[in-house]
């Protein structure tokens, strides 16, 4: 079993998660090269897991917000136990709709998070190979739109495995693997303002006539 990450560089919990204390091996891809994107991410994943054995189980952790809370002696029977060919997390309440709108959904109108997720390696590569073909440059967007198409693909409703938290319940959570999806930073916030309003044109169109006609009323008069 692997347990991967992606990160060009050191940032949030990435230290931690690399040293962490149950003296668990977490593959680094991507360090040194150049960012151009979330979908990186799924590229970077997918060429590395076609040198793998189609039986090897991988794990798949965000290097930025990820925790591993317990050791994994037991993770590989505790995934079979579940009867699944892929399993993801699921994604903290967001925004309602504009968390909809900007990531979409998975199954059941349940949002998945990228950040998160595990499977047999010959599973992997055709899920991730779904996803690098979407057109969205976001991968979650993506993760979201493929899975509905892999009937075999299970979103860990019980956080089992994987869990999204807030980080004040940070401490409470019982799964492997706790993400703190979105941990503050100034990168990230300058990222977000960067790919995340292409998915809201129509609200930005919206909000600019909004505010055009208030300053008309209010102005002009």
């Amino acid at each position: 079993m692997k347990v991967v990450t992606y990160a060009t560089h050191s940032e949030g919990s990435f230290e931690e998660l690399t040293h962490n204390k149950f003296g668990v091996d977490v593959v680094v891809l991507g360090m040194g090269t150049k960012w151009n994107g979330f979908m990186d991410k799924i590229h970077g994943v997918l060429e590395y897991i076609k040198t793998l054995p189609d039986d090897e189980i991988v794990v798949f952790v965000d290097g930025f917000d990820s925790h591993i809370k317990k050791p994994l002696d037991d993770l590989k029977e505790k995934f079979q136990s579940l009867d699944c060919d892929i399993l993801v997390s699921k994604d903290l309440p967001g925004f309602g709709y504009f968390s909809r709108r900007i990531f979409g959904t998975c199954k059941d109108d349940i949002g998945s998070n990228s950040g998160l997720y595990m499977g047999n390696v010959i599973n992997l590569i055709d899920f991730l190979y779904s996803v690098s073909k979407q057109p969205s440059n976001d991968d979650q967007r993506n993760f979201n739109s493929s899975c509905k198409d892999f009937n075999r693909l299970k979103i860990d409703v019980d956080c089992v495995i994987f869990e999204n938290v807030k980080k004040s319940r940070l401490n409470e959570s019982t799964a492997y693997f706790v993400q703190v999806p979105g941990t503050f930073t100034f990168n990230r916030l300058l990222r977000a303002f960067h790919e995340y309003p292409q998915f809201l044109i129509r609200e930005i169109i919206l909000l600019v006539l909004i505010l055009y006609f208030l300053y008309l009323h209010f102005f002009n008069t």
